[in-house]
């Protein structure tokens, strides 16, 4: 297998987005043109203006490629920022998905969504994948608990519902730490940290790369995440990947991961009480703790890794290739 990868976006001022936007789109248009035979158009979207890039970049290869095409959908906020369109950007965005042969969800309840909501000729549901080690770290649950907040600091992640969580946990003098990772509204963070006098027990790390993330994974013990807003977080599914209990949200595939009282603890965005009280529960029962992180390792190993979510690729690839009259 040979793929052939065109990134439309680049950090950088507006005109270099731009630029690389352009640069794109002319190597999509070199290679449509070109003698190469390509047998899957595979186009992965975030949310609004991923779409509007995916869209210039992808059509040359629509118009002259001719082949099966895939949509990967990734977008957490992607039908909220659809709703907020202009009339004519959600009759774009409508005809753009309309033109795969096959769209692929992160969720069984984004696959619903997206079928409510637009015009697909078919859709299944594929989770984000990770490395998933035999084992997972070994951790001393004897040590105080170690709670572990990443993503992009700012409301739609809750981030300043868990400090005040933290708050209420260190009234009831429970023996833990919060360590915070991720880049965004931090000037308000770390105001509302020092207004809750936490800085003994939370820590905001700023913006962290993957060997820092994998790091602080393996000495932390619980993940939180109480999003109002969600995908199929990656941070879950890295954090369940190493055996560690998850708290966090009903909201978007969430609950299709962790399963309330199995792998983790679930409460609804915004219920601060909830969520300080499922902090408690795991920063008391070192017990609960172990059995939650090793079924989330369990759960990991057998749905989210990268050798089942090749599988379940290559599946859909073949089914995609057979229905064309490729063959295999």
């Amino acid at each position: 297998m040979s793929i052939c990868h065109i990134e439309p976006h680049r950090d950088g001022t507006p005109m270099q987005k731009l630029w690389h936007v352009l640069r794109a789109f002319a190597r999509a248009l070199v290679l449509s043109l070109s003698s190469r035979r390509f047998d899957v158009l595979h186009v992965h979207i975030g949310d609004f203006p991923s779409l509007y890039r995916k869209m210039l970049v992808a059509w040359p290869l629509f118009a002259f490629a001719r082949c099966p095409s895939v949509l990967h959908m990734h977008g957490a906020a992607f039908l909220a920022e659809y709703a907020r369109q202009p009339a004519f950007g959600r009759w774009l965005a409508r005809r753009f998905i309309a033109r795969f042969d096959l769209v692929i969800a992160l969720s069984d309840q984004w696959r619903a969504d997206l079928v409510a909501r637009f015009t697909i000729a078919r859709i299944i549901a594929l989770p984000n994948a990770v490395p998933v080690p035999a084992e997972p770290p070994p951790r001393d649950l004897a040590a105080p608990r170690a709670f572990l907040f990443l993503g992009l600091i700012g409301a739609r992640k809750g981030v300043i519902d868990l400090v005040q969580a933290a708050h209420g946990l260190a009234a009831q003098d429970a023996s833990f730490t919060l360590a915070i990772g991720g880049n965004g509204d931090s000037t308000r963070l770390c105001a509302v940290i020092k207004a809750y006098d936490l800085a003994q027990r939370v820590t905001y790390l700023g913006w962290i790369d993957s060997a820092a993330r994998d790091r602080i994974i393996r000495t932390s013990h619980v993940l939180v995440l109480p999003s109002y807003a969600e995908g199929a977080p990656m941070a879950i599914i890295e954090a369940m990947a190493a055996g560690m209990p998850i708290i966090a949200t009903r909201v978007g595939a969430i609950p299709e991961l962790v399963e309330h009282g199995h792998n983790g603890l679930l409460i609804e965005p915004g219920d601060v009480d909830a969520l300080t009280a499922a902090m408690a529960t795991l920063a008391r029962d070192p017990d609960l703790c172990a059995q939650m992180g090793a079924r989330s390792h369990a759960i990991a190993h057998e749905r989210l890794s990268l050798p089942a979510h090749k599988t379940a690729l290559i599946a859909a690839y073949r089914s995609l290739l057979a229905g064309a009259g490729h063959g295999d």
